[in-house]
C-alpha cells in the first residue's frame, strides 16, 4: 500500500539547549539539507530569526521571484521556519530513509499582515510584486502606513520579510530608505554575453549584486556586499513562474489598522454599500422636503439618522451637489433649502 505523502510547512527540527530558538534540523535529514546548505544565503546560525527586510529587483524575467523562492526555502523552511507568501511555493523533501514530504508554503493574508497578527511570528515572508502593498505614489495612504508601520516592528515579532519588485524605487521611501536592510539586483545571465556565449539556459542562472541598505551586516550603510551567480536550476519546480499577483487586493480601501473601509449605516443600523446608502439618502431628503422645505443641518441628520463626523461630511458634500438644492447660512449652521431639488420618484 502506498504512503500517503505528509504535508508540512517546514523541516522538522528538535530542540537546540545552547540557544531555545534556533532549533536544529532532525538528524533524518541531514544527509540532503544540513551539508549542501549549511550556511544559507543570509543565514545567521544563532539567530535565525534575524528580522531581515529584504528587497528584490531587476528587470522582467530577471530572476526575481525564483531568489525569492530559494532565500524562502534555504534560509526558511530548509532551517524549520515556516514560509508565507503571496506566491505558492511547493517542494519534495525527503529524509534518510527516503520517505517524501510535501513542504508547502502558507498563504498570505493582507490583513493579518496590517493588523500585525501573532501568527506571522517566527515566520518568513515573500511578498511579490510587492510594490502593489508600498507603492511610493500612494506613500501617505493608510496601506502604505499599515505596512510600515509592521516593518518598524519586524524585530518584535523575529521575522524576515522580503519584497521582489521591477525596480526598488517604486516601493514607499520609508521602506527603501530606511526600513530595507539588504537589496539585491537580479539579472538573468541568459541575456549577457557571457551567457550568450556559454550557452546558459533562460532562468538556469542569476547573478546577484548584493547591497547592505542598513548597514547591518557589514556595519556601514549602503556599502556593496557581494556580486555572485545564483542557480537558480535547483529551484525550477519548486513555484509557478507565469503565477499572476493580483493588485486589486492590496489596493483596496482600507483604515490605518489594516481593516476594510467600514460600509456606511443606514437610518436603522443597518450596513449598506455607499451606492446604496447615498441612494437611500436622496429618497429619504426628498420625502422630507415635501412636508418642509428647509432644514438646519444639525436637525436635518439627526431626522436623517445620519450619526458621525464623517458620516454627516459625506452627506452634506452629498446633498450640496444635489440639482436644485440651496444652502443658506444660518445661526447654529448651515440650512438646506430643498424647495427646488429635482424631483426623486419615490
Amino acid at each position: 500500500m502506498m504512503r500517503q505523502m505528509e504535508t508540512i510547512n517546514s523541516l522538522p527540527t528538535i530542540e537546540n539547549t545552547d540557544n531555545p530558538l534556533c532549533g536544529k534540523l532532525e538528524p533524518k535529514f541531514w544527509r540532503y539539507y544540513l551539508a549542501p546548505f549549511d550556511k544559507g544565503f543570509f543565514y545567521d546560525p544563532n539567530d535565525p530569526f534575524n528580522d531581515l527586510v529584504t528587497i528584490i529587483w531587476g528587470p522582467r524575467g530577471g530572476g526575481k521571484s525564483s531568489t525569492g523562492a530559494a532565500l524562502s526555502i534555504v534560509d526558511g523552511q530548509m532551517r524549520g521556519i515556516p514560509v508565507v507568501s503571496n506566491i505558492p511555493i511547493v517542494w519534495i523533501a525527503k529524509d534518510v530513509n527516503n520517505v517524501k514530504y510535501k513542504v508547502e508554503y502558507i498563504p498570505f493574508d493582507i490583513n493579518k499582515f496590517e493588523n500585525g497578527d501573532s501568527s506571522l511570528k517566527y515566520k518568513r515572508l515573500l511578498l511579490d510584486e510587492g510594490n502593489y502593498l508600498a507603492d511610493r505614489l500612494r506613500s501617505t495612504s493608510n496601506n502604505n502606513l499599515g505596512i510600515t508601520d509592521i516593518l518598524q516592528q519586524a524585530r518584535k515579532f523575529r521575522m524576515c520579510v522580503t519584497f521582489c519588485c521591477i525596480n526598488y524605487q517604486w516601493m514607499d521611501p520609508r521602506v527603501t530608505g530606511n526600513l530595507c536592510d539588504i537589496t539585491i539586483e537580479c539579472n538573468d545571465l541568459y541575456y549577457k554575453h557571457y551567457g550568450k556565449k556559454h550557452g546558459v539556459k533562460k532562468g538556469e542562472r542569476i547573478t546577484w549584486d548584493i547591497t547592505d541598505q542598513s548597514g547591518k551586516l557589514s556595519g556601514r550603510q549602503f556599502t556593496h556586499l557581494d556580486s555572485r551567480t545564483f542557480n537558480a536550476r535547483l529551484f525550477w519546480n519548486t513555484f509557478d513562474t507565469e503565477y499572476y499577483v493580483d493588485p486589486r487586493e492590496a489596493r483596496r480601501k482600507r483604515n490605518h489598522y489594516g481593516e476594510e473601509k467600514k460600509m456606511l449605516m443606514g437610518p436603522s443600523g443597518e450596513p449598506m454599500e455607499e451606492a446604496e446608502w447615498y441612494n437611500s439618502l436622496k429618497h429619504r431628503v426628498a420625502a422630507l422636503a415635501k412636508a418642509q422645505p428647509d432644514w438646519k443641518s444639525k436637525e436635518l441628520y439627526d431626522t436623517l439618522g445620519v450619526d458621525g463626523i464623517g458620516a454627516r461630511q459625506k452627506a452634506g458634500s452629498f446633498l450640496r451637489r444635489l440639482r436644485g438644492v440651496q444652502i443658506k447660512d444660518g445661526r447654529g449652521g448651515a440650512i438646506f433649502d430643498f424647495s427646488n431639488m429635482e424631483v426623486v420618484s419615490l
